[in-house]
């Protein structure tokens, strides 16, 4: 273990990797072989290949050894599977501190995970109960309605296809994107006006293979564009409402750190 300790004081992460899993094939003592796993794990983090590390930590028995030890695995496996994006696996990482080590003091250490993840999954209703039932206990200070306010409100994509259905354009309009909904309303009455001109005039080949090809091509792309154009909207939602909410919980924890420390 000082060997590969020694590594990564050098940053030399592949190395350390190497020694830490050697430690791992080798010792009959669980507690070290959680250890080592933990190292190991660190190491992926180090060089921002948060899967791995997830998968590396979750090897090791979080049963076994230290409270200090144990809160450290589970710590690290929330936090690897977030930044991973694997929030659900983040929270339930997170809730069995919580629950698991609810008679120590590292109960409420990883609280900030399990409302990060839930705000990653746009479940801020969720986050605000739970906040408002742990708030006194967890010790962040925040006023769950301060914090969250007024909920954003998402755009629902099954409406926004549905509209696009019966008016090209519209589910566009509904996504927020009014020119777009315009330029495919316009692109698909000109389609249809296009194919109906030549049929009347007896022109068939043309308008069908022409006009309603057109009409078609369109009206089927611009279905597709509304779900991705809807995506996109609440993306951006999302982003900057957490950005801001995120921001607030951060600081409280930086802020119980501090206390902690004096």
């Amino acid at each position: 273990m000082e060997y590969a300790d020694s590594l990564v004081a050098k940053a030399d992460w592949l190395g350390a990797r190497l020694a830490y899993e050697r430690v791992v094939y080798q010792t009959q003592d669980p507690t070290e072989r959680n250890w080592a796993l933990l190292g190991k794990a660190r190491t992926f983090k180090a060089v921002n290949r948060y899967a791995e590390a997830q998968r590396t930590v979750e090897r090791a028995n979080a049963f076994v050894g230290p409270d200090s030890l144990r809160y450290l695995l589970k710590y690290e496996a929330a936090l690897t599977a977030y930044l991973a994006g694997n929030y659900q696996a983040a929270r339930t990482h997170a809730q069995q501190v919580r629950f698991l080590m609810a008679t120590t003091p590292y109960r409420w250490q990883t609280f900030h995970l399990e409302l990060l993840a839930l705000h990653a999954e746009q479940r801020w209703a969720e986050a605000k109960a739970l906040l408002n039932e742990f708030g006194g206990e967890c010790g962040l200070g925040l006023d769950a309605e301060a914090l969250y306010g007024e909920l954003p409100k998402l755009k629902n994509q099954d409406t926004a296809e549905w509209l696009h259905l019966f008016m090209p354009g519209s589910g566009q309009w509904y996504a927020g994107y009014f020119w777009q909904g315009a330029t495919s309303a316009t692109i698909n009455l000109a389609a249809i006006t296009f194919a109906l001109y030549h049929f009347w005039q007896g022109y068939y080949l043309l308008g069908a293979f022409t006009g309603a090809a057109l009409f078609y091509a369109f009206y089927s792309g611009g279905y597709r564009h509304t779900g991705t154009l809807v995506q996109q909207r609440n993306a951006k939602i999302t982003e900057e409402y957490n950005q801001q909410v995120n921001a607030q919980l951060l600081d409280a924890v930086a802020e119980k750190q501090k206390n902690l420390l004096r």
